[in-house]
């Protein structure tokens, strides 16, 4: 009976955090984790955080189903969510580019490199129109397979033509020879 006691005073902890932490009329639990995630946070900083405040270990493979079962439509909120955070990870690069001055070393700027493309990598998976790479169409040619079907045609072109007059041309001994 334990283990299913732990999921639902990780719920309740999260509805207790939305009711403290949120400007809305009366927030879930849900409404938490999806503001969490808008903010550009990930489940997994969930999950220590929720680790801290509980006392007891959190983990992220653990609490993502719980997350999931939190309403119907849970799923779908949590990814309009993380859709949202796309701007919030790009600010969030912007300001690590802008204080890389501070460690002007080599290590300092190549960290917070590796910082910046990261956010900005989520935010193109998260928000594809919005931050994903713009790719044109592309056209594959198969050149055997338009030759094959060139000769088909041609081939199919020839054998409906009326068979053609019989040429006769003339003979060294005097006769015509039928060609």
């Amino acid at each position: 009976m334990a283990g299913r006691q732990k999921p639902k005073r990780i719920v309740a902890l999260l509805d207790r955090l939305a009711q403290e932490e949120l400007d809305l009329g009366s927030p879930s639990g849900l409404d938490y984790v999806c503001s969490w995630l808008a903010d550009g946070k990930t489940v997994q900083q969930l999950a220590d955080h929720l680790t801290t405040l509980a006392g007891e270990p959190v983990h992220r493979g653990w609490l993502s189903p719980i997350l999931q079962r939190l309403a119907p439509n849970a799923v779908q909120r949590m990814n309009d969510a993380r859709r949202l955070s796309a701007h919030a990870l790009v600010e969030d690069a912007q300001a690590i580019v802008d204080t890389a001055a501070v460690d002007p070393s080599r290590e300092g700027i190549a960290a917070a490199k590796v910082q910046a493309d990261l956010r900005t990598w989520r935010a193109a998976r998260y928000d594809r129109e919005t931050f994903g790479e713009k790719s044109a169409h592309s056209v594959t040619l198969d050149l055997g397979q338009l030759h094959l079907d060139a000769l088909r045609q041609r081939a199919a072109a020839a054998a409906a033509l009326p068979p053609t007059a019989t040429l006769a041309l003339p003979n060294t001994t005097g006769s015509p020879t039928e060609l």
